[in-house]
């Protein structure tokens, strides 16, 4: 009894804090979010998740604030291995090839 209850205790401290339901595109998400001058006001859209080329990746556009408080227009991204690695359109000069070679 006393080896049951101090397994539970261990797992549930253990599990504390951690999403173990967060979806690869809530990851993603989040991870675009960071990546912008004002996280908050990050505006998502045309999200789509799926496996290409072995890896899950999830693809969309987002909209966010620019340094004037404005919505600067949507822009694509590319979030893989659980928004780990995060490509924004405005940032990579070849951001097509990987939009065409990654996305679902």
């Amino acid at each position: 009894m006393k080896v049951a209850l101090i397994t539970t205790i261990i797992c549930t401290t253990m599990l504390a804090g951690c999403n173990l339901f967060e979806s690869e595109e809530d990851k993603a998400k989040k991870a675009v979010a960071e990546r912008l001058r004002d996280p908050s006001s990050a505006q998502f859209r045309n999200v789509k998740g799926g496996e290409k080329r072995g890896m899950y990746n999830v693809c969309g556009e987002v909209n966010g604030k620019n340094s004037y408080g404005a919505y600067a227009g949507y822009e694509r991204f590319v979030a893989s291995n659980g928004g780990k690695a995060i490509y924004l359109e405005s940032e990579w000069p070849t951001f097509e090839v990987r939009w065409i070679t990654d996305c679902p």
